[in-house]
């Protein structure tokens, strides 16, 4: 999968509440490191789900961004979408003016729509946004009556 949680011991002190664990997608295993949680601790689990709904379904792509591992973001719009050609910028890239029109110069170039981050997205000047759609990432909780549960009693 490209991605894999880093299972090293947990420190579990006297004053920890609970302890909160996002898995990259869904199917990811984290057998190893809940078993490290004592069972009196409240465990809350989700995992990242890409949202892909602003992206058009038909068509091409031209996939770039400027996050830490940009293979996983092109291999989740590759899984989905057919891109031409993906472009990774150094991560938190301050994207310029300049950036931006030679990425449309290239998506035009291969008649296709931009397509990035939503961590990317808010670094692109605004005047540009019309013209690139955006992959966001929402955390899909496993169990929110026992978030709800364990909010109440901690309040």
């Amino acid at each position: 999968t490209g991605v894999q949680t880093c299972a090293l011991p947990i420190l579990i002190k006297d004053d920890i509440n609970g302890v909160v664990i996002i898995k990259a997608h869904e199917n990811e295993n984290i057998d190893e490191l809940t078993a490290q949680i004592p069972k009196e601790i409240p465990l809350v689990i989700g995992y990242l789900e890409e949202d892909f709904s602003d992206v058009p379904e038909n068509g091409k792509l031209v996939a770039f961004c400027g996050i830490g591992y940009p293979k996983k973001f092109f291999n989740s719009v590759k899984r989905k979408f057919n891109f031409v050609e993906k472009i990774e910028f150094p991560d938190h890239h301050p994207f310029s003016d300049e950036d931006i029109v030679d990425l449309l110069d290239e998506a035009r170039l291969h008649d296709a729509r931009l397509v990035t981050t939503e961590k990317d997205f808010v670094r692109i000047p605004r005047r540009f946004h019309n013209f690139i759609s955006v992959v966001r990432i929402k955390v899909v909780w496993k169990d929110t009556a026992k978030i709800a549960q364990h909010l109440n009693l901690q309040a």
